[in-house]
């Protein structure tokens, strides 16, 4: 799931990371399917967009299918308490984590585990997870 600033033009989006932020900046706070307890991997937008343009100046051949994320695979409520944690510091305040909310789709609590494809595995991202929070909530 790629997350950062800009990342929707004002149409729907299934970008939850800045759909929670931004529900977080409203209510000061946030509820969650089930437990938490499956596996995400995330990838800022700046991340996404260099991975890109290194495979269009690429002079080797590429593979039909690249998988361009991150090299981390966190548990959906680590994602969430990150950014709470972030939040709460920029902010000086607390947000309440809700849990136990019902899955709407199959989806909502699968796990999807990801790592880079083989031409881009050695690439050095400019932002962790954590990193990329601070990023996101600076700019609120």
């Amino acid at each position: 799931s790629i997350y950062g600033p800009q990342t929707t033009d004002g149409k729907p989006s299934r970008r939850i990371l800045n759909k929670l932020l931004n529900i977080i900046h409203a209510n000061r706070e946030v509820s969650i399917v089930g437990s938490g307890d499956y596996f995400r991997n995330y990838i800022h937008v700046q991340d996404a967009i260099g991975i890109i343009l290194e495979l269009i100046e690429t002079e080797q051949a590429l593979p039909e299918v690249v998988l361009a994320c991150s090299t981390e695979n966190v548990k959906f409520y680590e994602a969430i308490t990150c950014l709470v944690d972030c939040y709460e510091r920029r902010f000086n305040c607390e947000v309440k984590i809700n849990y136990g909310m019902d899955a709407r789709y199959v989806s909502d609590t699968r796990s999807f585990y990801g790592s880079p494809s083989k031409c881009i595995s050695k690439r050095v991202f400019k932002y962790d997870l954590r990193g990329g929070f601070n990023d996101l909530v600076s700019r609120i």
